[in-house]
């Protein structure tokens, strides 16, 4: 037991107070607390008793008690019956009757102070029992095979926020340990502001060429509204996940975030629908080639240009909102 305690480093949430447990090899790091959802520091030792220990103490003391009211019984109850000089016998307290439609009768009360004291000592070690087990499974649940994460580590962590289809990244869900229903009200907001500024590039969308084959938007910066929409899907997600898992979820998501909510405005992008055929001599069958180009700030007097191509026969879901403004002679090319 000794040994087991010596592995184990138990402290308490600096934020909610709640007693934890961690293994020996996760000192010094920091982890989420599973009550407060706080990104806490890991002591190097332990700075509290484990949970098990108090209900040891409290068990033992409790089978004490109880073997010495079994005893005290004993010998009272023989010391009455061998007694000569008694005046009276000890009565028995009987609950008087209560009359009702069953007319049942009341349970009479315990007969010996030592039976009331055995009652309430089971009772209470009843009580602690399933304290004991409801902290045994909290550890299961929480800390079997499981690890804390270290920060220098959590730096190098790139998730995007979204995946494919544009649900939520279930490496993500799985990170931030999010509920059913957290999952559906992130997957909310995220569908929210991605229609809302796909609605504000479409607004201000130019289309600069245009043919049979191909079609080219120019969409301009729209830096008030794109920043208007930022500080609601984090101000959303902030109050959906907490303080430390919105922290936490910035860490991991890092650039990519800005990426698939097309940098909020921030970017300028051109974007192109062009058909490729087959040349003489080729053999494939025509499909949809989408250039997606940006013109991203990156300080005051610096700009980064990222091209994309992707070569598709059936629209990605991050383009189906840009159907309706493809030509069919563009479009025929990337539908089932």
């Amino acid at each position: 037991m000794a040994r087991f305690w010596s592995r184990n480093i138990w402290f308490l949430c600096p934020s909610c107070a709640q007693r934890l447990v961690v293994d020996h090899t996760a000192a010094g790091y920091r982890a989420d607390c599973p009550h407060c959802r706080r990104n806490i520091p890991i002591p190097l030792h332990s700075t509290t008793t484990p949970g098990w220990f108090k209900t040891v103490v409290l068990y033992g003391t409790h089978v004490i008690l109880l073997a010495g009211g079994i005893v005290g019984g004993l010998w009272y109850a023989g010391r009455s019956a061998s007694s000569e000089d008694a005046a009276e016998a000890i009565p028995v307290v009987v609950a008087p009757k209560v009359e009702s439609a069953s007319d049942a009768p009341v349970e009479p009360v315990a007969d010996t102070p030592a039976q009331a004291i055995n009652q309430q000592l089971v009772d209470e070690n009843l009580a602690l029992k399933g304290k004991y087990d409801k902290m045994a499974q909290w550890v299961l649940d929480n800390f079997r095979g499981k690890y804390p994460l270290p920060e220098r580590l959590v730096a190098r962590l790139r998730i995007t926020p979204m995946d494919e289809s544009l649900a939520v990244n279930g490496e993500l869900a799985e990170i931030l340990r999010m509920t059913d229903q957290e999952k559906l009200l992130v997957q909310d907001v995220f569908n929210f502001v991605r229609a809302s500024i796909t609605e504000a590039e479409l607004d201000r969308a130019l289309i600069t060429e245009q043919s049979d084959n191909k079609i080219t938007l120019s969409i301009p910066t729209y830096p008030e509204v794109g920043e208007g929409l930022r500080e609601d899907l984090y101000m959303t997600l902030e109050d959906t996940l907490g303080a430390a898992r919105f922290d936490r979820m910035m860490d991991v998501t890092g650039p990519e975030l800005d990426q698939q909510f097309h940098y909020f405005g921030q970017a300028s992008r051109t974007l192109t629908f062009e058909v490729i055929h087959p040349q003489p001599g080729e053999s494939f069958s025509p499909y949809l080639l989408i250039r997606d180009g940006w013109i991203v700030p990156d300080g005051e007097s610096v700009r980064l240009t990222k091209v994309t191509e992707t070569a598709v026969t059936e629209l990605p879901a991050s383009y189906k909102a840009y159907q309706p403004h493809i030509p069919e002679t563009v479009i025929r090319y990337a539908t089932p």
